[in-house]
Order: structure tokens, then C-alpha cells, then sequence
């Protein structure tokens, strides 16, 4: 987090890097994915354009699965793991998955609750009881992830503005832009970037409701040996008419913006 000292974003790459070595079976994954599916895209930079103006981009595209107005949850993980497969693996690993994928489609179907179909192809997809590149991409698409990055940055507000503790708690925004996710392929790197949206407990729509989007995003070796970087950051304000501008100006040094960054009407 960029307003941090530099131990405390030593902290959170460590913290991330136990959360990506722990086994899948002790993450929340199965179950968040498949919650997320209509929320999750997959970007191919392979062919060769420059990654970092994207992962450093403040807007995100529509959802593709959206956009066609897709409702399936199992049709568009199943979209997610094909893009992410057909990128990263091997041409005969990818086959090995491809059919997987199509069986979990089948076995899926339009149920509500992914959480054991997914399960089922996480599994199928392991290469001698080992996670694969795939596997090891999307395992930290779970509210573990956005806990370990956003915690700290919520404990320590109250120390950065003039505003008591319980006026700066906030909830999740429940939309479907309220938690967004974004894989990049790149040649040199993959990222995983979770876009999360808060708003203060009268919510965002009150006269004097206010919010932050915040995005924590993390970068693999191109071969998935290790992270390589975590960065968790503040991207964007909303203050309804009602908010002072002195409770404004306090608000965003609680949750501070880094330079650069941007901020709603």
C-alpha cells in the first residue's frame, strides 16, 4: 500500500505468498469463484502490448460475460478456465483440461452453488496431486486475499485523519461491480487483480453516504515459480452532496489516493 512504510508492504507480500502456499482445500476458493464467475475476466497480452499501462489502469472494461448477457455461473467459469488454460499450459496439459472443463459444464449446469462442481475440476485439472499453472492463478481469487490487504489499511485510518474509528467503518458495495476480478497473460507476467468497492454503513446513496474503490493486485513470474510483487492502493473516492468538505478532506486522508489516481463526483 503505497502510503505505508515500506515493512508494512513486506508484510502484505508475505502474507499473500502464505495464503498462495497454503493447499486449496484450506481456502475459501471453491466457493468464491464460482460466486464471482459473471465477475471475472481474463485479458491475453501475449502478443506482446504493453502490460503495465493496462494493470496500472484505473477503469475496468465491461465484463464480457456480462455484456452478453450471460447468467449462467458455470458457463462463464468454464469460459475463465478455458482462456486461462489455453494460455499458460502445455498444448497436451490444456487438452487434459479442456475436457475437464467440459465435464463440469455438464455436471454443473445451471445449479445455483458451484462450490463442489468446482471443487471437482480443481481436482481434475492437478498434475500428479499437484497444482498446476491453472490452479495456481485462480486459487487466490478468495476473501481471504481482500482481508489481508485491506485490514491494515482499515486498522490504521483513524491515525491519518481527524475522524473517530466509527465514523470510518465501512461495508462491502453488493452490486455487481462491488468486486471485480482481472487476469492478465502477459509475455513476462501474469497479474491477478481484485477491484473492491466500500461505502459507509448509511450506504453510498444517502445524502451523506460516501465510498472508496480500492484494488489489490498481484503479479506472477510468467512460469508461476513465485509472486513477484503484491501492491494494495486506494484508486477512487465517492462523497454524496451531504459530505462536508471538511469530512471530505479528512475522508481522503484516511484512505489516501497515490498520486496519479483518480476520484468520483
Amino acid at each position: 500500500f503505497p502510503t505505508l512504510t515500506t515493512p508494512m508492504e513486506s508484510e502484505l507480500s508475505i502474507k499473500i505468498r502464505e495464503l498462495w502456499e497454503r493447499p486449496l482445500d484450506s481456502l475459501s476458493t471453491y466457493a468464491d469463484i464460482g460466486r464471482l464467475a459473471t465477475r471475472i475476466d481474463v485479458i491475453d497480452l501475449t502478443s506482446g502490448e504493453n502490460q503495465e499501462s493496462l494493470v496500472e489502469s484505473q477503469e475496468l472494461e465491461p465484463n464480457e460475460c456480462n455484456e452478453k448477457g450471460c447468467k449462467q455461473n458455470s458457463i462463464c467459469l468454464a469460459e475463465v478456465f478455458r482462456k486461462v488454460s489455453s494460455k499458460i499450459e502445455s498444448a497436451e496439459t490444456y487438452k487434459k483440461i479442456s475436457t475437464a472443463i467440459d465435464e463440469f459444464g455438464v455436471s454443473a449446469g445451471s445449479e445455483p452453488d458451484l462450490e463442489m462442481h468446482v471443487k471437482t475440476l480443481f481436482k481434475s485439472i492437478e498434475n500428479e496431486g499437484k497444482e498446476g499453472p491453472t490452479a495456481k492463478v485462480l486459487k487466490l481469487v478468495n476473501q481471504a486475499a481482500l482481508a489481508v490487504a485491506i485490514t491494515p489499511v482499515k486498522l490504521a485510518a483513524s491515525e491519518r485523519c481527524g475522524l473517530p474509528t466509527d465514523q470510518l467503518i465501512t461495508k462491502d458495495v453488493r452490486t455487481s461491480d462491488g468486486w471485480r476480478v482481472v487476469i492478465r497473460i502477459a509475455p513476462s507476467e501474469i497479474t491477478l487483480s481484485h477491484t473492491r468497492k466500500e461505502q459507509s454503513l448509511a450506504g453510498v446513496a444517502s445524502p451523506k453516504g460516501w465510498g472508496f474503490s480500492w484494488r489489490l493486485v498481484v503479479a506472477f513470474e510468467r512460469d508461476l515459480s513465485r509472486i513477484k510483487d503484491v501492491k494494495c492502493e486506494v484508486t477512487a473516492h465517492v462523497f454524496q452532496p451531504g459530505v462536508s468538505r471538511h469530512r471530505r478532506a479528512e475522508l481522503r486522508k484516511a484512505f489516501p489516493i497515490p498520486r496519479g489516481g483518480g476520484e468520483a463526483a
